[in-house]
């Protein structure tokens, strides 16, 4: 079940296995390239306020409990998982897009209020 309003950019990225349930103002942006980069389980449940951003890889296991007001990415606007870091000084739009995988595993349960950021 989706419930409207529902927000997805890039669908052709994404695979769902069945039984995905979402509140209301859920967002996807995905790449849309025709690559899958946001992998769902079945038996997902997605509270209100739900934003997932899958450049390169997000998976989500089977019966995942998605709490409301949580964000989901595997892309930052500049790189911080190396020893050269991006400056500060330049804007965040400015920089290079990076990315680096998610997964989270079957049967978990993500609170309230959770940003879960590359690399997880």
């Amino acid at each position: 079940m989706i419930r409207r309003p529902f927000y997805i950019r890039g669908k052709s990225s994404m695979s769902i296995f069945g039984g995905l349930t979402t509140g209301h103002f859920c967002r996807f942006d995905l790449l849309g390239n025709g690559n899958k980069t946001l992998y769902i389980g079945e038996n997902c449940e997605m509270g209100d306020n739900v934003h997932i951003v899958a450049h390169q890889k997000v998976t989500i296991g089977n019966n995942v409990l998605i709490a409301s007001k949580i964000f989901i990415s595997d892309t930052n606007h500049g790189d911080y998982f190396r020893s050269e870091q991006s400056s500060p000084d330049i804007p965040p739009n400015m920089r290079p897009l990076t990315t680096k995988s998610v997964t989270i595993g079957d049967n978990v349960w993500i609170g309230e209020n959770v940003s879960i950021l590359p690399g997880v």
